[in-house]
């Protein structure tokens, strides 16, 4: 889950740290021992290092150090993960391969190509290294984020998308249930007198809820999943926000399902029936949206 950040943090020796960092994700990396290594601990251990890298290939990072280092060149077929230093003044940071003459550095050893992919493949990152000379540290950890993903589903495609992110971020799951169960006839868009056509027309509907969630003060993300009627979220959406006590800063993330309906001003206009104001932008996906895009989606986000 997950842009992505990047943390770098690994041991020269015993009594030196050396932390490298795109944002804020924690990976490990085995530093090699040799001349370019410890001048670069030296330098970082000086003051912070701030790399500017760009994209380049398809399959790394490089970015000038602002001064040479050591080299041990040697004709090199580098690996997704590798970091090296490339004609003695530029940091490559890899996430797919190429053969050139390069210094070995280290590699990162706890990331898979897929996620160094979705790290490092983008057009700009920036790379930052600093170290000390003082026993090892490390960055102090972060409670981890409780998240919920409550959903209403009559046909079962936002069930389907709510069990993908219940899935892969590990949230509870919260169905909201109507107290009076929804049939085909009551969603019949050419209708004009269905039950879902009235209640859509009407501002101050609220249908009622076969039972609370009671403990939703304890979250600290919740995905908002719904089908979109008539351009907008279903009432009993309404009447969910208008009944539960969501905490103030916690994180709304609105998701939608439709035939062809954006998400347009259904989750603003939700939002106003909700104590919670940090809304990010709603998503919508069609019926048939595969598990991997909405995982990509949910990592884009950056809420670990």
């Amino acid at each position: 889950m997950k842009s992505y950040g990047l943390l770098l943090i690994c041991s020269l020796t015993m009594s030196i740290t050396i932390k490298a960092k795109i944002d804020d994700t924690v990976i490990t990396v085995e530093w090699e021992n040799n001349e370019a290594v410890k001048a670069l601990s030296k330098i970082a251990s000086e003051s912070a290092v701030t790399i500017n890298m760009s994209q380049y290939g398809g399959f790394e990072q490089v970015g000038p150090l602002g001064q040479s280092l050591p080299r041990n060149d040697s004709q090199t077929t580098t690996a997704p993960g590798d970091i090296v230093l490339y004609s003695g003044n530029q940091i490559v940071v890899f996430y797919g391969s190429n053969t050139w003459s390069y210094t070995r550095l280290g590699k990162i050893t706890d990331k898979t190509e897929a996620e160094l992919k979705t790290i490092l493949n983008k057009e700009k990152v920036t790379l930052t290294l600093s170290a000390n000379s003082d026993e090892p540290t490390t960055e102090p950890e972060q409670p981890e984020k409780k998240s919920l993903v409550a959903y209403f589903s009559v046909t079962h495609n936002t069930k389907t998308i709510a069990e993908y992110i219940s899935e892969y971020t590990g949230s509870t799951l919260y169905e909201i249930v109507p107290k009076q169960p929804y049939t085909s006839e009551d969603i019949n868009y050419s209708d004009n007198s269905s039950r879902t056509s009235i209640e859509q027309n009407d501002p101050n509907a609220r249908p009622e809820i076969a039972s609370t969630i009671d403990d939703i003060d304890q979250y600290d993300v919740i995905y908002l999943g719904y089908p979109i009627w008539w351009g907008q979220a279903p009432k009993i959406m309404y009447s969910f926000l208008e009944s539960v006590t969501i905490k103030e800063d916690a994180v709304i993330v609105p998701f939608c399902t439709s035939g062809s309906s954006p998400i347009g001003m259904s989750a603003t206009n939700l939002k106003q029936s909700a104590n919670a104001a940090n809304w990010l932008e709603g998503r919508r996906f069609a019926a048939s949206t595969d598990k991997t895009t909405v995982t990509q989606w949910i990592d884009s986000l950056n809420l670990k």
